[in-house]
């Protein structure tokens, strides 16, 4: 490093591998993995302070239904779900005349309307190809929240602008500034909004994350067992392939994360779980060299458990967007 050089990359890549968490030994067995995804969601759930949030914030689950409207015949409820002290979740159901059996949880990332650009036509050429729709046509029950930070969940008195980040930001300083994350109390949302799907009867509950989205189905896998299914889309990377050298929200942040393990790391604790993951040859946000490192770091979890077939991993045509028939084939392949 010469004396002319003020950059700030060789401090930070130093950091950043001083500080990670050791690793499996090379001749690790079934029993060391299955031991080592112990460890790991309970640190996890310690790093988003699931447990100080539940404590703090938790009363019983209720919602009140408060419209009722149709996107291309699909019948879309639209509901105030309680369950957080302080907090009212807007949660949307396509499909809520369908049999609640097979229930999808919805989870979108930073869109400039919320959840509602999934759910009615606001633009033309919507990065999520109205997928709660699609699926609701398939016969399952999609519950679609707005999560905290995003469309109506805005922090009030922000001016959001034309923002996709919508309030994230003033979310996510004030929490940090408090000791927690955005990560985290989405996280704990999450799994608010499993609790009132077990209340409908959700037999078995599949997790759909599509880019941010991605994040909250990957952190809500490793902190709720009820999640039986799982797809990542827009989002399986390795973090220095993207969150290091990309602008991101301020959600995909969490103090002493790197500490804990890298994304791929982390959904490998879904393993063996039926899982598929997707990414865009031309993703421009989580880049394809990164998202083919983390389909590898995956790979071998599954392996080790001698069930490559439950994890599914394509590289579509197309950018940060969801790929509808992807999807919908491997529901159709799984959920029968």
């Amino acid at each position: 490093m010469s004396n002319t050089d003020f950059c700030s990359d060789a401090l930070l890549d130093y950091l950043y591998t001083q500080t990670l968490p050791t690793p499996l030994p090379p001749d690790y067995t079934k029993d060391d993995f299955s031991k080592w995804q112990i460890k790991k969601r309970n640190e996890v759930q310690d790093l988003l302070r699931i447990q100080e949030l539940s404590n703090l914030l938790s009363v019983p689950v209720s919602a009140q239904l408060i419209e009722q409207f149709y996107t291309d015949n699909v019948l879309i409820e639209k509901y105030c779900l309680q369950g957080i002290r302080h907090l009212n979740t807007p949660l949307y159901i396509a499909g809520a005349n369908n049999p609640a059996s097979k229930s999808i949880l919805y989870l979108h990332g930073h869109d400039k309307f919320g959840i509602q650009g999934a759910l009615k036509h606001l633009e033309a050429s919507p990065y999520h190809k109205y997928l709660p729709l699609l699926l609701a046509k398939e016969g399952y029950r999609v519950y679609a929240p707005e999560m905290i930070g995003f469309g109506e969940a805005h922090k009030q008195h922000y001016d959001m602008g034309n923002s996709k980040e919508g309030s994230c930001f003033p979310n996510g300083t004030q929490l940090l500034a408090s000791g927690f994350s955005l990560a985290g109390l989405r996280s704990f949302q999450a799994m608010k909004i499993v609790d009132f799907m077990k209340q409908q009867n959700a037999e078995t509950i599949s997790v759909f994350g599509i880019s941010g989205g991605g994040m909250g189905a990957m952190y809500l896998s490793a902190c709720d067992s009820r999640i039986d299914h799982m797809i990542l889309s827009g989002y399986p990377c390795t973090w220095p392939d993207t969150l290091f050298v990309h602008h991101h929200c301020i959600d995909n942040f969490v103090p002493g994360m790197t500490r804990i393990a890298d994304g791929p790391q982390i959904i490998s604790l879904f393993a063996p779980k039926p899982l598929l993951l997707l990414t865009g040859k031309t993703d421009h946000v989580f880049a394809l060299s990164g998202a083919q490192k983390a389909f590898s770091v995956v790979r071998e979890a599954y392996q080790i458990f001698d069930c490559p077939h439950q994890l599914q991993s394509f590289v579509f045509d197309g950018g940060h967007e969801a790929a509808p028939e992807l999807v919908i084939q491997w529901f159709r392949d799984r959920c029968k």
